[in-house]
């Protein structure tokens, strides 16, 4: 009878600890993805203002040698822009990405294990 109580209680506290673990893991999650998210634009700030610098020198230059209004800055400029959206957004995605797999990993391969 006392082993029968013993178990439940046990039992019980096994439970309990695995759900405030659960939950701990679970906000622990979202904090990463609202950091993923961040990072994720501040590498887009960096990576837009970089490419966006070095088109406006292109088109800068390209004023300065051809000293008349061409297609080609504006294209530069477009250009520029355009690879300052991508760069900013994949180097920003891909810097925290590895991070959050590997936590979530670890997050699945808990509800997997039965007992502590």
């Amino acid at each position: 009878m006392n082993d029968s109580k013993l178990g439940k209680i046990t039992d019980a506290l096994k439970s309990e600890a695995k759900k405030n673990l659960n939950k701990h893991l679970i906000q622990k999650m979202r904090d990463l993805e609202q950091n993923l998210l961040k990072i994720t634009w501040i590498f887009f700030i960096i990576g837009f203002f970089i490419f966006f610098n070095i088109s406006i020198i292109v088109l800068f230059i390209t004023k300065l040698l051809t000293d008349s209004e061409e297609p080609i800055t504006y294209y530069a400029l477009f250009v520029g822009f355009c690879i300052s959206l991508v760069v900013g957004c994949l180097v920003g995605f891909l810097w925290k990405t590895r991070e959050y797999i590997r936590m979530k990993a670890k997050f699945e391969s808990i509800f997997r294990v039965e007992d502590f």
